[in-house]
């Protein structure tokens, strides 16, 4: 009798296993968000450290070649730039102008100029071609590298007209244009960055022509908006670069976006009229070399201002879609007012609102059909110089 109650004295009852087990899992479910948690502070942190080198690349390729690197569009033709002032726009025309500035920027462009991957009729630098002629049967060695883009940043697909004989279709800014760099040797640099891994580069699946520009655009997931890059193995994957333009991407598979100050005006072409302005010049892209608009700095990139300011922040000269205010919010930071190169990364949840700097859901202007729940307060944004 007495070792029959000892026994049951010390058996578990199934209200003390169920606690046990529901421990369990809430120390799994800790461990597992401590994890991810670990785990995504890795990748923002490989992130910070990527952009951080292909800053540094761009300050050396400016050392050797003079300049920031022109923003190609997803084809790697050269980005129109929206005309000055914005034709038939009425009323604010500085605000106008701005807004219609705020998808200028580039994700091939960084693969283009820092790596160099391209062909001989594609940056100068690999199989020699004669004029008119095949390409002969010969690799690039070494793989990686460019020669002098020339003046207008795209190895000569601007000054066509230097060349009777091709030509003098100015508003063509297609990659194949690019025969300049074929017969104009001189000295190969580059590449500015070092190739980490085997998913730091991926490349774009071009399709339909989203943005009117005459061009095909990158394919984008429907769910973040975000280009799709593929990798070798993946079945629409070719190493085409017309076709399939190379792209380094984020720790999360995102292409990195860069955004560039405006140059000053110049003019190649004085005998151009206000509706063919955007041929000009390659490098500069179009802007009035007067004072009567204050010019853009990187502030007016509305995704590029952070979530979290400093105590004193500054104001920009173009407030973003929040109207909590007349002019929205314009707040800002002084690198982004002195800077003149810019990286951004969406983070880890692949999402960003272009509309508002801090797009806390409830705020006046994120209470819409497209309102969002801090998308921003992930993104990465890395200033140079």
């Amino acid at each position: 009798m007495h070792q029959r109650r000892t026994n049951l004295l010390s058996a578990f009852t199934l209200i003390e296993m169920l606690m046990v087990i529901v421990i369990i899992v809430i120390l799994v479910g800790v461990l597992v968000v401590a994890t991810s948690a670990a785990r995504t502070a890795a990748k923002r942190a490989e992130t910070k450290s990527r952009m951080t080198a292909m800053a540094q690349g761009m300050v050396a390729f400016k050392n050797d070649i003079g300049y920031y690197p022109p923003i190609l569009n997803d084809s790697r033709g050269l980005a129109n730039f929206p005309n000055f002032p914005p034709l038939g726009m009425q009323g604010n025309e500085q605000s106008s102008y701005r807004g219609t500035a705020q998808n200028w920027y580039s994700i091939t462009s960084p693969a283009e100029y820092l790596i160099g991957y391209g062909g001989r009729d594609e940056d100068g630098y690999g199989s020699y071609r004669v004029l008119g002629g095949p390409i002969q049967n010969r690799e690039e060695s070494p793989a990686l590298g460019i020669r002098h883009p020339a003046m207008d940043g795209v190895w000569g697909a601007t000054d066509r007209c230097a060349f009777p004989d091709w030509g003098c279709d100015r508003g063509t800014w297609e990659i194949e244009d690019r025969g300049y760099a074929i017969a104009a040797g001189g000295k190969t640099y580059g590449p500015y960055i070092e190739i980490e891994n085997e998913q730091m580069l991926g490349r774009i699946v071009l399709g339909q022509d989203r943005d009117g520009d005459g061009s095909p655009d990158a394919k984008v997931d429907p769910l973040t908006g975000l280009p799709i890059v593929l990798y070798p193995g993946d079945p629409e994957y070719s190493t085409d670069n017309y076709t399939n333009p190379m792209v380094l991407v984020d720790s999360w598979g995102s292409p990195i976006r860069y955004y560039r100050k405006i140059y000053p005006f110049k003019s190649q072409f004085p005998q151009a009229d206000e509706v063919d302005r955007d041929i000009e010049s390659g490098i500069s892209r179009i802007y009035p070399p007067n004072a009567d608009f204050a010019r853009p700095t990187l502030s007016d990139y509305i995704v590029l201002r952070p979530f979290n300011l400093p105590e004193s922040p500054i104001n920009a000269s173009y407030g973003d879609y929040n109207r909590a205010y007349n002019a929205g919010d314009p707040s800002t930071t002084l690198e982004l007012q002195t800077g003149d190169i810019a990286f951004f990364s969406a983070g880890a949840d692949k999402q960003l609102n272009a509309r508002i700097r801090a797009d806390v859901f409830g705020l006046p202007g994120n209470n819409d059909d497209d309102a969002t729940d801090e998308f921003n307060a992930d993104n990465i944004v890395e200033i140079g110089p």
